[in-house]
C-alpha cells in the first residue's frame, strides 16, 4: 500500500498520492513511504489520521517572529518563538523571553528528523558561524555541524546555507536546541521576517 490522502474528512473519497506527492508529504510532515497512513488536508494544513492499529505522527514548524540580534555567540542557542505549524503532541517548543525561546522537548521512544536553516546578516563578507543540533538533556551534539558564510550582494553580506540536520531516537524525553557552536567577526542578526526565511523543522519518523 501506498500512503493515502483524503481530501473530505468523514466523506470519504481517497485517493493514493503520486510518488511526487508522497514524497513532498514525507519531507513536510514525515510521512514514512508504503505504510498506508492517511492524511487529512484540513483548511489547507496536513493532518494525521492513523489507520487502525496505527499511531499519529507529529510533526513541527518553527520560525524567528522578529530577527534575532542578540545572545548570537558561541554556545547560545537560535532563540525560535514561533509556531508556523503543528500537529501531534510529541514536540513541544518553550518560548519566554531571550534563551527561554527555542528549546524543543521530545517524548520518549521516537525517533526524529530535526532540520533548519538560518538567513543571516553579517558585518563582513570574511566573518562566519558554525551552527549544530544539540541534546541538552545529555549534552551530546547531534549530526554534523554546518559553517555558514556570507555572499556578498548589494553591499550586504547575506548568508543563505544549506540544511542543518540531524536524527536523534529517545530512550526517555529529551530537549534539543539548534546552538551556535562557533563566531568569526560579527553577526548583525538571524534575520526573522517571513522573507527572509530562517526556519526550524521536527518531524517524527
Amino acid at each position: 500500500m501506498g500512503i493515502f490522502i483524503s481530501q473530505n474528512p468523514g466523506i470519504g473519497g481517497i485517493d493514493e498520492l503520486t510518488d511526487s506527492e508522497a514524497l513532498f508529504i514525507q519531507q513536510m510532515v514525515g510521512a514514512s513511504r508504503n505504510n498506508g497512513d492517511v492524511l487529512t488536508i484540513t483548511a489547507g494544513f496536513p493532518t494525521w489520521v492513523a489507520p487502525s492499529g496505527g499511531t499519529a505522527k507529529s510533526a513541527f514548524l518553527a520560525t524567528l517572529s522578529s530577527s534575532q540580534s542578540t545572545n548570537l555567540v558561541a554556545n547560545n542557542h537560535v532563540e525560535w518563538d514561533t509556531t508556523t505549524f503543528s500537529t501531534g503532541s510529541n514536540i513541544t517548543l518553550a518560548t519566554g523571553v531571550g534563551q527561554a525561546n527555542g528549546l524543543f522537548t521530545l517524548a520518549t521512544g521516537k525517533t526524529y528528523q530535526l532540520r533548519a536553516n538560518m538567513a543571516i546578516r553579517y558585518s563582513a563578507s570574511t566573518d562566519s558561524y558554525i551552527f549544530q543540533w544539540r541534546n541538552n538533556t545529555n549534552g551530546t551534539l547531534l549530526g554534523a555541524s554546518v559553517v555558514t558564510k556570507p555572499t556578498t550582494h548589494a553591499g550586504n553580506n547575506d548568508s543563505y546555507p544549506g540544511v542543518i540536520s540531524a536524527l536523534v531516537t529517545t530512550a526517555s524525553s529529551v530537549q534539543v536546541e539548534l546552538r551556535i557552536m562557533s563566531v568569526t567577526g560579527t553577526v548583525i542578526r538571524l534575520e526573522g521576517s517571513t522573507s527572509q526565511g530562517s526556519w526550524c523543522e521536527i518531524i517524527e519518523m
